[in-house]
């Protein structure tokens, strides 16, 4: 199963991390990518939920992992969100705007690779997105170029969170944001500021996060997290049977860390909130 190697090389985990995803030992994740042993129904359930592509990708019988047209559909719906015209980003990416619009109607095959990374730096995505095999879920903010009619709350900015290895979560109010009301959905929501680059390129430091005040959260969900008490930082969650991965976006700067439901207890490891929303920096 060298697609699940592939795979897991894109995400940048190890053999030893894929497995506790999968419910199996490092030796099977190794016989599954060495084509010794096929995957159980499960299992394959479990890598294509993980990796989000069809279980026909895994097993070959498929030779694109991409949903081109939902693609297309994330690159409009984002370009239009961050207000950026098909002419600006035919310009950062250096195509004509005619190649954006195709890619917007869903024709993307053989994009390369330099053209991906262009894309995803301007929408604020993921290359993982562009590809296809992303987890894009959530809402981009640019700042209001007007005043809106909608209902709105005003919440506070607490201190700074790290994006990157942990930090001390301050809280002390540095500034306030004004966000929907049904944004809140009844619950008490408040703001951070992040700093560090293990968030990059979806959040940059210096983005506001809406973080959605709540002491847990769905596996696969980006959270604010209490490592030891003290210290805040913006993670993927990504939960197993016998703890949680806090995963970064540019893993080149941050591993995946795994904690154990013992140490979650001991240190503790705390969910503050889900990420609900990012406000990128003027």
């Amino acid at each position: 199963m060298n697609r699940i190697k592939e795979l897991r090389l894109a995400k940048n985990i190890t053999q030893e991390e894929l497995g506790k995803v999968l419910n199996v030992q490092k030796a099977a994740i190794s016989k599954y990518e060495n084509g010794r042993v096929e995957p159980s129904i499960e299992v394959l359930k479990l890598a294509s939920k993980f990796f989000d592509v069809s279980t026909d990708y895994l097993l070959g019988r498929s030779d694109s992992p991409i949903n081109i047209k939902s693609v297309g559909v994330l690159i409009r719906d984002r370009r239009t969100e961050l207000r950026i015209t098909q002419k600006e980003v035919a310009d950062f990416v250096g195509v004509s705007e005619a190649t954006v619009s195709r890619w917007e109607s869903g024709h993307i095959d053989n994009m390369r690779r330099d053209r991906i990374a262009a894309l995803s730096k301007i929408l604020r995505l993921s290359p993982l997105d562009i590809m296809g095999i992303g987890n894009n879920d959530l809402s981009f903010s640019p700042p209001p170029a007007s005043p809106s009619k909608e209902k709105t709350i005003r919440i506070p900015i607490l201190g700074r969170v790290a994006a990157g290895n942990p930090i001390g979560a301050i809280e002390e109010i540095i500034g306030w944001e004004e966000i929907p009301k049904k944004l809140a959905a009844g619950s008490t929501c408040f703001a951070l500021r992040v700093c560090g680059r293990s968030m990059e390129p979806r959040i940059l430091a210096g983005d506001t996060v809406i973080i959605r005040q709540q002491p847990d959260v769905d596996s696969g969900d980006i959270a604010v997290v209490l490592v030891g008490g003290e210290e805040a930082t913006v993670k993927r969650v990504k939960k197993q049977k016998d703890g949680i991965i806090l995963v970064a976006t540019n893993t080149t700067v941050y591993e995946p860390h795994f904690y154990s439901n013992q140490e979650i207890k001991d240190l503790p490891i705390q969910i503050l909130g889900k990420v609900v929303e990012v406000r990128y920096k003027p």
